[in-house]
């Protein structure tokens, strides 16, 4: 359940940010398309690519990081682990 919470919690400002990079760099591409619904369609398949694959990559590395700390670890317990290693450094 850990795991879940924190991939929610995370998946929500990474995709935040990309709304406001991803999208607008489309915008023109967007507006020139119009009711073209092939040219619509390639956009669309492209912005669903690139979300495809920011969430694949946090997916992946979600799990690689509670598979190495383990299922009893939450988000708090890691961004603890991560201030302390950072103040250590």
């Amino acid at each position: 359940i850990s795991e879940v919470i924190t991939n929610m919690a995370i998946s929500y400002p990474i995709h935040f940010v990309a709304n406001y990079t991803i999208i607008p760099a489309y915008a023109t591409e967007i507006y020139n398309a119009g009711y073209d619904f092939e040219s619509f369609t390639i956009i669309n398949l492209q912005l669903g690519l690139w979300f495809t694959v920011i969430s694949f990559v946090r997916l992946y590395l979600l799990r690689r990081l509670y598979a190495h700390y383990g299922p009893r670890e939450t988000a708090l317990s890691l961004m603890k682990r991560g201030i302390r290693r950072i103040r250590n450094a």
